[in-house]
């Protein structure tokens, strides 16, 4: 069950093709969320897609959201650091 989400700009927001893909985004859309309010309407997508899921999906695509913004912290460090 090895899945690739990318923060690449090019594959940020490629539509998913699994639940788990579509967790996994709906979770980073939610910690990423420009207002408090977006990220409230992200959770209600978060738990709709989490009711229909496994405690195992549900938990690969929490790791793969983590792996994700720790990716996002990586890119913006650099960015800071090079611009």
């Amino acid at each position: 069950m090895q899945q690739n989400i990318s923060v690449e700009k090019d594959e940020a927001y490629k539509k998913p093709t699994t639940n788990v893909e579509a967790l996994t985004l709906a979770l980073y859309l939610a910690i990423t969320a420009p207002t408090d309010e977006k990220a409230q309407q992200t959770m209600e997508t978060v738990h709709t897609l989490a009711e229909r899921m496994s405690e195992t999906e549900i938990a690969y695509a929490k790791a793969q959201t983590q792996k994700l913004m720790i990716k996002l912290m990586d890119q913006l460090k650099q960015s800071k650091t090079h611009g």
